[in-house]
C-alpha cells in the first residue's frame, strides 16, 4: 500500500529532525526506533543490518560520540512510498574555522506508515569518507595542540 505524497514528506522530515537530535545528543535511540522491527539497512561500507535492535546497536557504535556531524540534503525524490535522498555528510570544523569537511552519500529509504521505515540503503565513496575522517582527526590535533 502506497501511503501519501504528504504524509511521506513529513516522516522524512521528521527522520531527519531526529537525526539531528540524536548528533546532538550522541543518543541514536529515537532514530533507531524509527525503523520497524524487522527493517532492513544495508550500509555499503558496514554491510547489512536486519531489524531495529541491530540497527541501533551498529549506529550508536559508529555515531555515538560523534556530535559534530550534520546531513545536509541537496535534493530528494518521493516516488510513493520510497525516498531517494541526495545529502552531504558533513561535519564542523573542529579548529572553529569555516574549513569543510565532507562528501556526499546516496540514501535511499521506504516508508512503512506510522513514521516508520523499513528499508534503508546509503552509498557513498568509502575513499572520500576515509580521507574526510582523516583530515578531521589531523584538524582535531591540530586545536588540541593550541
Amino acid at each position: 500500500m502506497s501511503h501519501t505524497r504528504q504524509e511521506v514528506a513529513e516522516a522524512v522530515d521528521h527522520y531527519l529532525e531526529v537525526a539531528a537530535k540524536a548528533v546532538a545528543s550522541g543518543d541514536w535511540r529515537a532514530w533507531a526506533d524509527l525503523f520497524t522491527v524487522d527493517a532492513d539497512y544495508y550500509e555499503h561500507a558496514y554491510g547489512h543490518m536486519h531489524g531495529r535492535e541491530q540497527i541501533y546497536n551498529w549506529i550508536s557504535g559508529v555515531m555515538g560520540e560523534n556530535t559534530s556531524m550534520s546531513f545536509p540534503v541537496d535534493w530528494s525524490v518521493i516516488e510513493g512510498d520510497r525516498v531517494v535522498m541526495y545529502q552531504q555528510m558533513l561535519t564542523a570544523d573542529p579548529e572553529g574555522g569555516d574549513a569543510v569537511y565532507q562528501f556526499p552519500a546516496v540514501t535511499i529509504l521506504t516508508y512503512a506508515g506510522d513514521g516508520l521505515f523499513s528499508y534503508e540503503e546509503d552509498m557513498y565513496n568509502v575513499a572520500e569518507a576515509i580521507e574526510m575522517g582523516k583530515a578531521v582527526t589531523a584538524a582535531k590535533e591540530r586545536a588540541a595542540a593550541r
